[in-house]
Parts: structure tokens; C-alpha cells; sequence
């Protein structure tokens, strides 16, 4: 058992683990990591125009090792270990161009 102590009986957890217990195997870890870069510029073009770009990137990782127990039985084999590597990278872009429409019209 991973938990190093008897604390299963027949067909149902024993009294003594507390309510929500997490009982993962020794040296177990759940660690997320992340980046984010942005950049943006706007510039003149034409003649009364703005030009905008926008790009971003995103980057998370997680490493994970973590444990379920699988059947409750008292039994040194009655759960599973997972080890994960998980890597998310994320790309935006945006471009567009905003023209200023002058009237030639008065309102009074």
C-alpha cells in the first residue's frame, strides 16, 4: 500500500483516514509552469489610415506524477501510478486597418 499504514478493511475505507484524504506515492507532484509574450504595434498607411498587429504565444507545461488507488482491498497492489509530461503551446495573431471618415456635411 502507498499509504504505509493499514488503512483499508474489507470493501470500505477504514475510520481512521480522514475525509478527503490524498494519499499519493511517495514523492508525488503536480507542477504547472507557464509563459505568455505579446506584441502589438500600430502605424500610418495610405492616407488617413492606421494599420494594427497583434501577436501573442502562449506556452504550459505540466509534469505530474500522482496515484489512484484502484480497488480497496488490503492488498499491496490496489493502485496506479501515473507520471505526465504535458506541454501546450498557443498562437494568436491579428492584423487589421481602420480607415478615419471625414464628413463633408455640416449639421446645425
Amino acid at each position: 500500500m502507498w499509504t504505509g499504514r493499514d488503512s483499508r478493511t474489507t470493501g470500505a475505507l477504514a475510520p481512521s483516514v480522514p475525509l478527503d484524504a490524498n494519499h499519493n506515492p511517495a514523492n508525488a507532484f503536480l507542477d504547472e509552469t507557464s509563459f505568455t509574450g505579446a506584441f502589438n504595434t500600430e502605424r500610418s498607411v495610405l492616407h488617413d489610415a492606421q494599420l494594427s498587429i497583434t501577436a501573442t504565444y502562449t506556452h504550459s507545461a505540466q509534469k505530474q506524477f500522482r496515484g489512484f488507488i484502484s480497488e480497496i482491498a488490503n492488498a499491496s497492489d490496489n493502485a496506479v501510478g501515473f507520471r505526465e509530461n504535458i506541454d501546450l503551446n498557443g498562437v494568436y495573431a491579428d492584423s487589421h486597418v481602420t480607415w478615419t471618415r471625414r464628413l463633408r456635411a455640416r449639421l446645425t
